[in-house]
């Protein structure tokens, strides 16, 4: 089986597929794992860019991540998250949803695809984009720069809908053309996460982890004070983590690091009233980063049939348990393909 893409979603199905013992290859663009749940490093600080946090609301993440990967490290992120609205009033979390577990790892967020791919024993190739795929009488082939891989029985694709739309352009595989169709009518949002050590340690509110904007009409769309993360910095250090909205990362995904970082430190100031002066930032562009619209269920299996699948935000949303899930799912649906039941 091949699995194109290493974010959470495919290296979910490639250890699914391996406890079922079957193997399989993962092609990842990028020169790393994970997609959005990404951990970077600044000294002794971390700070996750990406994904903030992950739950694990549902069986199966549940299963997952707390009784099938090593869960030494990991931890809850105690503190809540309120909203704030345009005006930069702050309200009262939401009891039900910040009682349940934000998890991270003392590592960082990165860890868990990490975790994943060990457990999986996949052959991840790393820094390898497959340019299209060939369904040819064998199976299906992909195109990479160093040459073609394959045969494999089945090909799971976890991409975005832009490059998963490109690679599809030229299939003709049974259920393609519809798959394709959805893809390109996809649409996500794009977002600069801006990480800032201010030189002046800025305090969290009481009590308080993350805030995020709950009528998407702040240029700030979620500020993470990252040093409230178990592991995360040395006491007395602050890390902030700044994502911003939509309508105002668009227009600077080509802008100069620092003035976009200066820029969204004005913001955050003005958000917390008091002075956000960086003595260090860093500058994550994310132009598709999530969904404001799905793909329907019933399409994405449409190409199942020829060994085609499908996995990852555009089918579930902008979760990391949701894309655990849509991973798992898939993988079972390829088993069953394997073994001669009907995919649906």
């Amino acid at each position: 089986m091949a699995i194109i893409g290493a974010g959470v979603a495919g290296l979910a199905a490639a250890f699914e597929l391996s406890r079922r013992g079957i193997e399989a290859e993962v092609f990842e663009a990028a020169a790393r794992l994970g997609g959005r749940c990404v951990t970077g490093w600044h000294g002794p600080a971390r700070f996750d860019t990406g994904a903030q946090f992950f739950r694990t609301g549902t069986p199966d993440a549940r299963t997952l991540v707390l009784d099938r990967l090593p869960a030494g490290d990991l931890v809850d992120v105690r503190k809540d998250v309120v909203p704030f609205a345009a005006d930069g009033v702050i309200g009262a979390g939401d009891p039900a949803q910040n009682a349940e577990p934000k998890w991270v790892y003392r590592q960082g967020i990165g860890e868990l695809p990490r975790l994943l791919a060990r457990a999986s024993g996949a052959h991840v190739h790393l820094g390898c984009a497959v340019q299209s795929l060939r369904r040819e009488a064998d199976g299906w082939r992909l195109v990479t720069p160093t040459g073609n891989a394959g045969p494999f029985a089945a090909v799971l694709v976890t991409a975005t809908p832009a490059a998963a739309f490109r690679l599809l352009e030229g299939s003709h595989a049974p259920g393609v053309v519809d798959l394709s169709k959805a893809l390109s009518t996809a649409r996500y949002r794009s977002i600069a996460s801006v990480v800032l050590r201010p030189g002046t340690p800025v305090a969290a509110p009481e009590g308080v982890y993350a805030m995020v904007n709950s009528d998407r009409a702040h240029a700030v769309s979620w500020l993470a004070f990252e040093h409230e993360k178990p592991g995360y910095a040395p006491p007395g250090e602050c890390v902030l983590v700044a994502q911003m909205a939509s309508g105002w990362s668009a227009p600077r995904m080509g802008a100069d690091d620092r003035a976009l970082a200066f820029e969204a430190a004005e913001e955050v100031a003005a958000l917390l009233g008091e002075a956000v002066r960086p003595r260090w930032w860093h500058v994550e562009r994310w132009p598709e980063a999530l969904p404001d619209t799905l793909i329907a269920a019933e399409t994405v299996t449409t190409a199942e049939d020829a060994g085609l699948f499908f996995a990852g935000d555009a089918a579930t949303g902008g979760r990391v348990h949701l894309a655990l899930e849509s991973g798992l799912s898939a993988a079972r649906r390829m088993a069953r393909a394997l073994d001669g039941v009907p995919a649906r």
